[in-house]
C-alpha cells in the first residue's frame, strides 16, 4: 500500500472512530454517518480480499455519472 493510501485510510478510520454516528455525507437527501461509510469500506475490502486482491493491487471502480 502506498504511503498516501495508508495515510488517508488511517485518517478516515480515526475520524470514524471519533465521530461515529455524526453525518459524513449527504447524497440525494440520504445521510450517511462516518461509521456507515467505514463499515461499507471494510465490507468491500473484505470482498476484494476474498477474491484475491492484495494490498498494492490496482482495482478499477465504475460509477454512474452525476449531474
Amino acid at each position: 500500500m502506498t504511503t498516501l493510501a495508508a495515510t488517508l485510510g488511517a485518517a478516515f478510520a480515526a475520524t470514524a472512530a471519533r465521530r461515529g454516528t455524526a453525518p459524513a455525507l449527504l447524497i440525494d437527501g440520504a445521510e450517511y454517518s462516518y461509521r456507515q461509510i467505514s463499515d461499507r469500506a471494510a465490507t468491500v475490502g473484505e470482498a476484494l480480499h476474498q477474491r484475491g486482491v492484495r494490498p498494492g493491487d490496482r482495482v478499477a471502480v465504475g460509477l454512474a455519472n452525476s449531474p
